[in-house]
C-alpha cells in the first residue's frame, strides 16, 4: 500500500530526516511479521531542469539498499555492474513477458554479489501467470527479507552495524552527562 511518510511509523530516524529528499510518500507492505519499505524510483523526487541531480539521488537511496528488485519489460537486457554500489548485495531481476495469449507471464532471477550464500525461496523454473501455483508477490517477498537478513550477515555490514551502534552509543552517553 501507500504510505506517507508522516503518517507511517518506519521505525528508523533517518526517514524523518531524509523526507524531503526522498519524497511525501513511498510504497510499504507487511509479509510474514516484517514491514518492509520500497524506494521506487520513480516515486522518488524529480528535480525540473536538473536530471544529474534527479540521477544522483535516486541512486543516493537505491544505491545504498541491500537489495534491490529490477522491473524489466520484454528483451531489455541488465548488467548489475553497470550500477557502481558498494551496499547492493543482491539484485533480484523481474522481467515481464507477453506470451502467445496475450497475457503476461513474467521471469525471475537472482544476481548474488559473489560472497552471499544461497537463500530460499529457490526460484522454479518455469515462468509466472495468473495460472502459478506459487504466488509471484509471496515468493518475491521473501525472497527479499531472505536475501537481506543473509547479506546482512557478511563481514562488511557487520563492520558497519558495530560502527553504528558505537556511534549511537556514544550519542546517548554524550546526551545523558
Amino acid at each position: 500500500w501507500r504510505a506517507k511518510y508522516k503518517e507511517y511509523n518506519f521505525n528508523t530516524p533517518v526517514t524523518n530526516l531524509l523526507e524531503n529528499l526522498t519524497g511525501n510518500q513511498t510504497i510499504v507492505n507487511s509479509h510474514k511479521g516484517y514491514d518492509i519499505m520500497f524506494h521506487i524510483s520513480t516515486m522518488l523526487p524529480f528535480y525540473e531542469g536538473n536530471e544529474e541531480e534527479t540521477i544522483l539521488q535516486r541512486k543516493r537511496h537505491i544505491g545504498n539498499d541491500v537489495v534491490v528488485i529490477v522491473f524489466l519489460e520484454g528483451d531489455e537486457p541488465f548488467d548489475p555492474r553497470a550500477i557502481a554500489t558498494h551496499f547492493v548485495h543482491v539484485y533480484i531481476i523481474v522481467r515481464s513477458i507477453l506470451n502467445e495469449e496475450g497475457e503476461y507471464e513474467y521471469f525471475l532471477a537472482v544476481a548474488n554479489k559473489g560472497t552471499v550464500l544461497s537463500y530460499p525461496p529457490f526460484i522454479p523454473e518455469e515462468n509466472f501467470s495468473k495460472k502459478s501455483s506459487v504466488s509471484l508477490g509471496s515468493l518475491l517477498l521473501s525472497k527479499c527479507i531472505n536475501a537481506e537478513r543473509t547479506a546482512l550477515q557478511l563481514p562488511e555490514f557487520q563492520n558497519i552495524r558495530r560502527r553504528t551502534n558505537k556511534q549511537y552509543f556514544a550519542e546517548l552517553v554524550q546526551e545523558h552527562n
